[in-house]
């Protein structure tokens, strides 16, 4: 991920060509894409995405976009990181790294 604004384009470009099975490797996408200030798949991934996961990322991003202050105080609730941590029900997929609970 370091190297992605250095090639922001072309890095958009893969991300978004990527059709990944998994809501957890979509909310990655979702993060990476917000980082390069990708706007038009962002709002894709909030609106049409069935991951709980991918939509909080992408929905996260774009509070951060607008303003990045926002970050800091969703953070430090630790509100995003137990929104992720649940199990996606939309999906059916399990959090990586719980075991296999959910």
């Amino acid at each position: 991920m370091a190297c992605l604004p250095t090639t922001a384009a072309e890095s958009v470009r893969l991300l978004e060509g990527r059709n990944e099975a998994s809501g957890w490797v979509r909310a990655a996408s979702a993060f990476a894409l917000g980082e390069l200030g990708a706007v038009e798949p962002s709002r894709r991934i909030l609106a049409e995405d069935i991951s709980l996961s991918a939509r909080c990322m992408a929905a996260f991003r774009k509070a951060v976009a607008i303003n990045p202050a926002s970050a800091a105080r969703v953070q430090s609730t630790g509100k995003l990181a137990e929104l992720l941590s649940e199990r996606d029900d939309e999906s059916g997929e399990n959090p990586p790294g719980n075991g296999g609970r959910g």
